[in-house]
């Protein structure tokens, strides 16, 4: 009922992948953890309860708004399903031992690392962006600053050299005005 809708979301290729990843991950997981602790060597693993769980998580927080009906009366809306779905493994795993949840445990929590590593992925991405606006933004005023700066000073020069319309320029404004000059005149314009 779920994956119809995470199908359309991740597209089939990509729910498959992460359909058995998320089995896969489970199943390794669980076996890594009994070789610390053997109680979980006791329990038998049977069914696909553990990846129920983590596409409940999956289409919760993907479809954070919307509404289903538990007992069709109750209507439910799909983060608090999420959330609940992992509260509800969480508590059981305390109350009745944590060997016998977990698969779910561990598929449970590799889909909200699925899940939290695509959304801070996007904001890194999005973050990054930004930041190079702000950078291009931070040239362009530091560009438009050098910009009035020199029409500042060629105001300046002008200033000076109207105040001494019949006399003779001070030398540096002299020189500064008499190479723009002699280029002009040496190409013929």
């Amino acid at each position: 009922w779920f994956g119809r809708d995470l199908i359309e979301i991740y597209g089939s290729r990509r729910f498959a992948m992460l359909y058995t990843g998320i089995a896969i991950v489970a199943a390794i997981g669980t076996c890594l953890i009994a070789l610390v602790d053997r109680n979980l060597l006791d329990q038998p693993y049977v069914g696909g309860w553990s990846l129920a769980a983590a596409m409940t998580i999956a289409w919760g927080l993907s479809f954070p708004d919307r509404v289903i009906r538990i007992y069709f009366i109750i209507p439910v809306r799909g983060a608090i399903v999420a959330w609940f779905t992992v509260i509800a493994t969480v508590v059981m795993s305390i109350y009745s031992g944590w060997e016998r949840y977990m698969p779910e445990l561990v598929a449970e929590g590799s889909m909200l690392a699925f899940i939290y590593r695509g959304k801070l992925m996007a904001r890194w991405k999005r973050a990054r962006i930004e930041h190079g606006l702000r950078q291009e933004d931070q040239k362009r005023d530091a560009a438009k600053r050098e910009r009035a700066k020199r029409v500042a000073a060629s105001a300046s020069y002008l200033k000076i050299v109207e105040s001494h319309d019949n006399d003779k320029l001070p030398p540096e404004i002299d020189k500064k005005l008499d190479d723009p000059v002699g280029a002009l005149t040496a190409h013929g314009l």
